[in-house]
């Protein structure tokens, strides 16, 4: 059997060699006991990973800028392209720098802290942002339909019947945490969504808090609020999230003090770390759309405008995110990484926006 074959059938995913050895497995087949003794070692290995959504299909061009192609983005996209002079170089390369706007990432990949993965796409792809996440979140084929998740699989096997007879002893902690959209495709199990999901950070607090939802001033709405109350105080992993909260508070003086949801999210989340919380993945959302058909950039300053405002609030988040986990002494069993749909088109639009494209950076 050769290397292609092999992978195809045992569906071994081989980039978790790159993240700190948090074994993923992707396939559909994951069911030979090889992996499944795999898997199940790695399900309470303390190995964290946090996933960073970026709705909308991200323009890569302009986050990670190829510099060495430079004339050539200067012929296809002159409306948008970042000024030469004016792009963040890094550390050991002359042909790749990152956004002006992107400081905070940029001190991180000096520091030997972030590593970038281009190009990340699938053979045909996509250009509708459903089906495009669809087939990312699942793994499949452009052509197939896949009714789990890529890290669903993975649960199915660390967290075998699950929900039934959990937390147990040892696994005490959910699957995932996922923090500002809807339940993605990508944990999806084969019986069940592996996640504990809240719509945003303050009902998280809610939660933690036992302070019910808003309710209508009725008979009505005093009956919604004793239901949800007693919903979110029997929920199997309440105090669990409660008593990481609790434990410790975040020690980063980086995180901006408002209007930062995704730096919000990525708080909440180091503080249940520190708190010794074990849950293995946390899904957070990026509060900004990047589907940039328009406005992408001011007209006058291709540094500056809507993309810049998305990318600055990113790298904020993130190092301050990464800052806090350092100090807490966590920072070994943490990585991050960012996600899209798609990229956008190298030829900017005549909107000095650019279209749905192929592939897209991933920042680790």
């Amino acid at each position: 059997m050769n290397r292609r074959n092999f992978l195809g059938k045992t569906a071994l995913f081989t980039a978790p060699l790159l993240i700190k050895g948090l074994p993923i497995f992707a396939g559909e087949n994951t069911t030979h006991p090889f992996l499944k003794t795999l898997a199940e070692a790695a399900a309470n290995n303390g190995k964290i990973l946090i996933i960073i959504q970026m709705n909308g299909g991200n323009d890569g061009l302009n986050m990670v800028i190829p510099l060495d192609k430079y004339s050539q983005l200067s012929a296809a996209r002159p409306a948008i392209l970042i000024p030469e002079n004016k792009v963040l170089k890094l550390k050991g390369t002359t042909t790749t720098g990152l956004h002006p706007a992107m400081t905070g990432l940029k001190q991180l990949y000096d520091n030997d802290k972030l590593t970038i993965v281009q190009g990340v796409s699938y053979p045909n792809p996509n250009f509708s942002h459903f089906r495009a996440q669809d087939i990312l979140f699942t793994g499949a084929n452009f052509d197939e339909n896949l009714y789990t998740g890529w890290m669903g699989r993975s649960f199915n096997l660390s967290f075998p019947g699950f929900p039934i007879n959990y937390p147990t002893a040892t696994l005490k902690d959910p699957p995932a945490i996922q923090i500002g959209g809807s339940l993605p495709l990508s944990i999806q199990g084969s019986t069940t969504n592996m996640g504990y999901s809240v719509g945003s950070v303050t009902e998280l607090q809610n939660v933690i808090n036992a302070i019910p939802a808003p309710a209508p001033v009725s008979d009505y709405g005093d009956e919604l609020t004793f239901l949800r109350l007693m919903k979110d105080q029997s929920n199997a992993y309440t105090g669990r999230i409660t008593g990481a909260y609790n434990a410790t508070n975040t020690l980063s003086l980086k995180y901006p003090a408002d209007g930062n949801y995704l730096a919000d999210q990525l708080k909440l989340v180091a503080r249940l770390i520190g708190g010794g919380l074990t849950t293995p993945l946390y899904i957070v959302n990026h509060h900004d759309g990047f589907d940039t058909h328009a406005d992408q950039v001011d007209p006058t300053d291709h540094s500056i405008g809507y993309h810049a405002d998305t990318l600055n609030d990113l790298s904020i988040a993130i190092s301050a995110f990464q800052d806090d986990i350092t100090l807490m002494g966590k920072s070994q069993s943490v990585v991050g990484m960012t996600f899209t749909e798609f990229g956008r088109r190298v030829i900017n639009n005549d909107s000095f926006g650019t279209d749905h494209g192929t592939s897209f950076p991933v920042l680790f």
